[in-house]
């Protein structure tokens, strides 16, 4: 099964230079089999054959050697096998010759292609929503938390925020340049340095997210008082009225006319 799937994959090898994204990806059509072993050696099978297969190896130390990958000897050897599918600006990756199998014979990868692209055509009709300033400003500050050495970029940023499906989206660059001004709005406020393109969150933001929030609560704060406010007002007309009714109903008892 495993030489099988070898030989079946490497009918269309992948070329040297593979491209991966622009209109040179939508004519991929082609394969890469390697086998990633124990102690860091890594074959990549360049032809196909029978139980001895043409390779190159790498390590740490040696680049492109060109060898003779061994297929029994795989099997006593720990490693894992990578068989993977370049097609039409996509890549599927299989780890198992049986499923590779399956996968292939079935036109697996047709079937994801076509359903990612009428993802992408259900997302294109919909309206982009715009971040709010300081909710993005704190998810800014989280990843600037979680990774200190990040710089931020509006496409970058758009991606990550909506899915790589927003790359394609027909509103992309006017919300990418809504982005871009969101970003510079915290550049001038101190929130974030400008790198060139880039920004980078400052302590500052931590600041303004505080400042924010205690601006919040004290809205909130304002609001249940209101509330607290207007049902005190409110029962006191009712305890009012209740009183006015009882003299009303006690004076008509009283002159017999109830």
């Amino acid at each position: 099964m495993l030489s099988r799937a070898i030989n079946k994959a490497l009918r269309r090898p992948a070329p040297e230079t593979i491209p991966l994204s622009g209109p040179r990806s939508s004519s991929n059509d082609f394969f890469s089999v390697r086998f990633d072993l124990e102690g860091g050696l890594v074959f990549l099978i360049k032809e196909p054959g029978q139980t001895a297969y043409p390779s190159l190896v790498w390590d740490e130390s040696e680049v492109g050697r060109d060898v003779c990958f061994l297929l029994d000897r795989f099997g006593p050897l720990k490693g894992d096998l990578e068989i993977e599918h370049f097609y039409k600006g996509y890549r599927f990756s299989y780890s198992s010759p049986f499923w590779f199998w399956v996968a292939f014979s079935i036109s697996w990868h047709r079937f994801r292609v076509f359903l990612s692209k009428l993802d992408q055509k259900l997302y294109n009709k919909r309206s982009l929503i715009r971040e709010e300033r300081m909710d993005l400003l704190r998810y800014l500050v989280e990843r600037r938390i979680q990774n200190p050495n990040e710089q931020v970029h509006p496409l970058l940023l758009g991606a990550q925020r909506h899915s790589r499906k927003w790359v394609l989206h027909p509103n992309r660059d006017e919300h990418a340049e809504y982005l871009r001004l969101l970003l510079e709005s915290f550049y001038i406020s101190g929130d974030m340095e400008r790198k060139g393109s880039t920004y980078v969150v400052t302590a500052k933001a931590l600041e303004t997210l505080s400042d924010y929030d205690r601006e919040v609560q004290r809205h909130q704060d304002q609001l249940r008082t209101s509330r607290v406010g207007n049902a005190l007002t409110w029962a006191i007309v009712i305890v009012g009225l209740v009183g006015i009714f009882s003299r009303f109903l006690m004076w008509n008892l009283e002159q017999g006319t109830v």
